[in-house]
């Protein structure tokens, strides 16, 4: 017979360096984190920043292993999300250790390519430092 208190302490330590990378790239970025990890109604995507004008729908994702296959679930999703709140999507990705710190230049951050563009357009412009 299974003990379902076992099943959920099992799945969770598969996760852990996901949630403790979640909270460290949250602080890093100063964005707030969302409850529940966006689990709950209302509140979607993993984490939101504000800087300025622009508001930023961010989904967390962390492995331990050397690859991450981007999925486009998660990029529809996060989307999604913003465009109902008029906030720019992203995803971050950490390539971590078992305790949610990142490998060295594990950290990286995808978004839209027609916001890549504008920062590129506003770096050109000598509009941003």
């Amino acid at each position: 017979m299974t003990n379902p208190f076992m099943n959920r302490a099992a799945k969770r330590s598969s996760t852990d360096h996901g949630r403790k990378s979640e909270k460290r790239v949250a602080a890093s970025l100063a964005a707030r984190l969302t409850p529940a990890s966006g689990a709950m109604r209302g509140a979607k995507s993993d984490m939101k920043k504000k800087v300025g004008d622009h508001k930023f729908q961010i989904e967390s994702k962390a492995t331990k292993t050397a690859t991450l296959a981007v999925d486009l679930g998660w990029l529809v999703k996060v989307t999604e999300e913003a465009q109902a709140t008029g906030s720019i999507p992203a995803l971050t990705m950490s390539f971590v250790g078992e305790d949610g710190k990142s490998r060295p230049k594990g950290d990286w951050v995808a978004v839209p390519l027609w916001f890549f563009q504008q920062v590129l357009e506003e770096l050109e412009a000598g509009n941003v430092a």
